[in-house]
């Protein structure tokens, strides 16, 4: 059984799903385990710090409600109430629909997103975990490969955290880059830190955020004062961030990516389908390789015709034809070699020696097609190169608070989630510091 359950997710691994949960898997067990330890050793209770949760790119649950004039199809709905759209399972099978409803539209003149007509779109169960735990559901009962925080959550809850009280929720649109939170997710977010504070007797906050939670979370703390900081933030914990980009990123740009969502081998998001909304999405695009970072040395496409690096990403965008792309990239493309050290305790937690991908070529230049060759690096967690992953440690010389880097070995850019080891650091964190 237990060869079984390890088949099922190393499988899971290479098709970029989080994880298997096998039938009676204790979710809980790293908090169980943590506890039993502590109590043994310190025989005391532990201080339970309350934690806020920032997901990455594609990491929140969101919902939209439709009042729509014109769909893609006859059988896409036009008007309807609140309802989960990402990520609903069902609405695999109504791709055209789906991703008419999560496209953006962006304007250039004045850099502003806009849903499709007649869509609203907000984040699930803000405050609360729902939208964080699981990104799907059925009647109520959670989609294990749909797994984001679900572990931690859950092991945290074993250990005596309540969901709503110390143990909450930021479910964000992440289809926005960072710059564009200030009137949305930000105010949202500053309220939610501030009521968690207050809800748990003044007591500093902890945030826990992954992937491109990381880089969201630190141009937050970039807009706040220093003497805010220091009064409501514990610690901030971002676990897998591409401090630097990824290659990852642009090659969904480039000819679509479909998210590891697979089934018997089979792809269930079409990742063409996806391409539309990555294109627009300035989220997506704000995390292509950092030119400052990267330089022109390392090629990261290669054609037929040219080589492209990282100092030739407008031109490439230009040459896919994706020109809303390129008006974007325009604007973001100095996000993350701006952003300062976040004046903050910080834990920076990620996965190595994984392969990753780091160079594609695309004979032809046929944008269309997956790339015939794919070049990786085993210095990595799977999807963000180890020197992007590690880019955190510049804050050292930045700031006074501390920085702790901690590595964990062959853990991958989802599963580090569910990685035992990592949970438990991140437990010692919250409840001893």
């Amino acid at each position: 059984m237990d060869q079984l359950h390890q088949l099922c997710n190393d499988l899971a691994s290479k098709q970029s799903l989080v994880r298997c949960k096998w039938p009676g898997e204790d979710l809980a067990k790293p908090g169980k385990e943590f506890l039993e330890e502590r109590t043994f050793l310190f025989q005391k209770p532990l201080n339970l710090t309350p934690v806020v949760f920032l997901p990455g790119f594609a990491g929140s649950g969101l919902e939209a409600k439709l009042q729509k004039k014109d769909t893609p199809a006859w059988y896409c709905y036009e008007k309807t109430d609140w309802f989960r759209i990402w990520l609903a399972l069902e609405e695999v099978f109504v791709q055209d629909c789906w991703m008419d409803n999560l496209i953006l539209h962006y304007n250039p003149e004045n850099n502003t997103y806009n849903n499709a007509e007649g869509v609203d779109i907000r984040g699930i169960d803000f405050g609360g975990i729902e939208g964080v735990a699981y990104l799907d559901y059925i009647y109520g009962i959670p989609i294990p490969f749909t797994s984001v925080y679900s572990t931690i959550i859950e092991s945290l809850k074993a250990v005596g955290y309540t969901p709503g009280t110390n143990l909450r929720g930021a479910p964000y649109d992440w289809r926005f880059p960072p710059d564009y939170h200030l009137a949305g997710l930000y105010p949202q977010l500053k309220e939610l830190i501030e009521d968690t504070y207050s809800k748990n007797g003044n007591t500093q906050v902890n945030i826990v955020t992954h992937s491109m939670g990381g880089p969201t979370f630190t141009y937050f703390l970039n807009e706040m004062p220093k003497e805010w900081k220091q009064k409501y933030i514990r610690s901030f914990i971002p676990i897998a961030g591409p401090w630097a980009g990824s290659p990852k990123a642009l090659r969904a740009i480039i000819s679509g990516d479909n998210l590891g969502i697979e089934f018997l081998g089979l792809s269930v998001v079409n990742r063409l389908q996806f391409r539309k909304l990555g294109r627009s999405s300035g989220g997506l695009i704000s995390l292509l390789p950092d030119p400052f970072f990267w330089g022109n040395n390392q090629i990261l496409v290669r054609t037929t015709n040219r080589n492209y690096t990282s100092w030739d990403i407008a031109d490439l965008l230009k040459d896919l034809g994706a020109t809303t792309s390129a008006a974007i990239y325009k604007n973001v493309k100095s996000l993350f070699p701006s952003m300062k050290a976040p004046e903050v305790h910080t834990h920076c937690l990620y996965g190595t020696n994984k392969p990753t991908e780091i160079e594609y070529t695309y004979p032809n230049s046929n944008w269309d097609e997956d790339p015939t060759e794919i070049n990786t690096s085993d210095q990595g967690d799977g999807t963000v190169p180890l020197k992007s992953l590690q880019q955190c440690q510049t804050w050292s010389t930045q700031q006074s608070e501390t920085i702790e880097i901690k590595e964990f070995d062959e853990s991958d850019h989802l599963s580090v989630l569910q990685d035992q080891n990592v949970v438990k650091y991140v437990l010692d964190v919250i409840t001893n510091g």
